[in-house]
């Protein structure tokens, strides 16, 4: 067997698979149809056949009869492991069928759905008629009509423990759902209802959603103390209702982003329901929970930016209503050790935030604390301070300053801490959110007029300046930390130290002319020369050979720092005309007047 797997896997002419497939399909397929051949043998042949149609499923039009005809009783047979590869092998043999024997397998796995009694025969099939939907997409539309009542019937009628049945069939339903969403159409109300109220389905404890939310988490502190004193009688180990639980949650997911037309419904009948079960027990039902909100939120976000259908304003508002009850269960959730439910926790709040700019201004409060506590945890991983950080980055640039000044006195200090951890996307994020507290703290703003921002001008920049000298560090790091000096000297300039400028300014010109980092350097002296006019910060010792370098650049061949050069001097031109000098000036009328011809109409205009 495994030299004919090695075969089957390093075959690569036409010819060859051709007089391959020949060959060994009869063999293959008459040894399945041996009654008293071998299990082992078997489940070899059937793992062979498996990687022969999915390489060469098009070479087997003249044998596939007889594999039909060889591969459907094994769904029968009582070894579920051979009934398994016999349903990835009839599902990857569809995938090549002609129309009219496809829909003469689909009515016979259906008729057999009908007729078998047994529970992991009726389980097998329903993960058949699943399989095939999700191998021939559309193709399998003409057969729906017939297969979604029973497989929705099985899933209802299951029996109280066998929540492998309902897993296959919320799963098969969940195909239906993707890839054939026109067929489906007439049963996607049922198949909705049928996701929500399994996604509740936990008869081993008993969850009375009807609480306040202070009785909601004195009950919550009441499990967590008798979780932490129980003796062992009862392990979650016992109880597999979680694979139905987890099974709805993405037959859920696929009805959410198939139909963006039901988002009045969904927030209507789904939108409660999720948030009540932001509280799964299980870790990787909760993740799935999370990620089919998270679904949501991007389907109302796509939804809103295309147009202002009433629809989508509907949706909206619907959200907004929810964001109390929403952002009352993700801080809770902040509570929880586990470090991959932090992590999903900002994903939903980052896309939360996305969706609905400034709607978590009144609930700030209640989100920063525990996210301050996550930056200033040891515990706490690379990838979940950085979604924090991401987060956090995010709600500064999407809601009013005044909403963010009440917390900066405890935000900036773990923020500052974060641009001096060591690895580097930590530092770089940290780089980021600080370029954003930049515009919080910014006097011309229109912030409020009583925010004393003088406090954080100096620690900002002296975290920023450290990361902006040090020279063993990441690209990334460099780049972020010479843009975030940029914006700091354009928006505090004027209340910069002369000291703090005359060392700040010539290192960006000695950036601009390093190799590595003039791109970004680029950038940020166009930054700086938008923003320094107001601030009265004086440009004139660095813009003359500023000038020349970004004169020089116009002649390299990477277009993008040409484009940025262009776009500086432009700047340059427009705020600060009387610091070029006049020899740079013919410098820069020369280099651009190269630039100007039909390859790269773009940058000539």
């Amino acid at each position: 067997s495994i030299g004919l797997k090695t075969v089957v896997s390093e075959i690569s002419s036409n010819d060859s698979a051709t007089c391959l497939v020949r060959r060994l399909s009869p063999k293959l397929g008459n040894y399945l149809a041996q009654p008293d051949a071998s299990a082992d043998v078997k489940s070899e042949c059937l793992d062979i056949l498996s990687d022969m149609i999915h390489r060469f499923g098009g070479h087997l039009a003249s044998q596939q009869e007889l594999l039909r005809v060889n591969l459907l009783p094994q769904l029968d047979i009582g070894r579920a492991g051979l009934r398994k590869r016999a349903i990835a092998c009839i599902a990857g043999l569809t995938a090549v069928m002609p129309d009219g024997v496809l829909t003469n397998v689909c009515e016979h796995v259906i008729t057999r759905l009908k007729e078998v009694k047994d529970s992991q025969t009726t389980r097998t099939y329903i993960q058949m008629v699943g399989a095939i939907s999700k191998s021939v997409g559309y193709r399998f539309g003409k057969c729906l009509p017939a297969a979604v009542p029973i497989v929705l019937k099985y899933c209802t009628t299951a029996a109280e423990g066998d929540d492998e049945m309902r897993e296959s069939a919320l799963q098969a339903l969940e195909s239906f759902v993707l890839r054939c969403p026109r067929e489906v159409s007439p049963h996607v109300e049922a198949v909705l209802a049928l996701a929500l109220d399994y996604l509740k389905y936990d008869p081993n404890f008993a969850d009375d959603s009807d609480g306040d939310d202070e009785e909601m988490d004195l009950q919550e502190e009441e499990e967590e103390a008798e979780e932490d004193n129980s003796d062992g009688e009862y392990s979650d180990d016992e109880d597999s209702s979680w694979k139905t639980r987890r099974a709805a949650a993405r037959c859920l997911s696929a009805v959410i982003l198939s139909r963006p037309e039901m988002l009045a419904v969904m927030y209507e009948k789904a939108c409660p329901v999720l948030v009540q079960r932001f509280r799964e027990r299980e870790e990787s039902v909760k993740i799935d929970v999370f990620a089919v909100f998270v679904d949501l939120l991007r389907v109302t976000g796509a939804a809103a930016k295309g147009g202002g259908a009433e629809a989508a304003e509907a949706a909206l508002a619907a959200l907004r209503a929810e964001v109390g009850a929403v952002v009352r269960a993700m801080t809770r959730q902040l509570k929880e050790k586990s470090l991959k439910t932090k992590v999903m926790v900002f994903t939903l709040l980052k896309e939360l935030v996305m969706v609905l700019p400034k709607g978590l201004s009144s609930h700030l409060d209640a989100v920063l604390p525990p996210l301050i506590k996550v930056l200033s945890d040891k515990a706490s991983s690379s990838n979940l301070r950085i979604e924090a950080l991401l987060f956090l980055r995010l709600a500064m640039a999407s809601h009013a300053p005044e909403a963010f000044h009440p917390h900066l006195a405890a935000v900036a200090p773990v923020v500052y801490a974060a641009v001096a951890e060591r690895y580097y996307k930590v530092t770089s994020e940290a780089l980021r959110v600080c370029s954003e507290m930049i515009d919080l703290i910014d006097p011309k703003g229109g912030g409020a007029a009583s925010f004393d921002y003088a406090p954080y001008v100096e620690p900002l920049y002296t975290c920023v300046l450290t990361r902006l000298t040090a020279q063993d560090q990441d690209q990334e790091v460099k780049e972020c930390a010479i843009m975030c000096m940029g914006r700091l000297v354009a928006v505090l300039g004027g209340s910069l130290k002369a000291h703090m400028l005359s060392e700040c300014l010539p290192m960006l010109l000695d950036r601009l002319r390093n190799e590595i980092t003039r791109l970004a350097a680029v950038k940020a002296f166009a930054t700086i020369s938008a923003g320094v006019g107001a601030s009265g910060v004086d440009l004139a010792e660095v813009m003359p050979p500023a000038v020349m370098e970004l004169s020089s650049f116009l002649r390299k061949a990477n277009r993008a720092l040409r484009t940025a050069s262009l776009h500086t001097l432009l700047m340059f031109v427009e705020h600060q005309p009387a610091l070029i000098p006049a020899d740079a000036v013919v410098s820069v009328v020369n280099d651009s007047a190269l630039l100007v011809n039909d390859a790269d109409l773009q940058l000539s205009s």
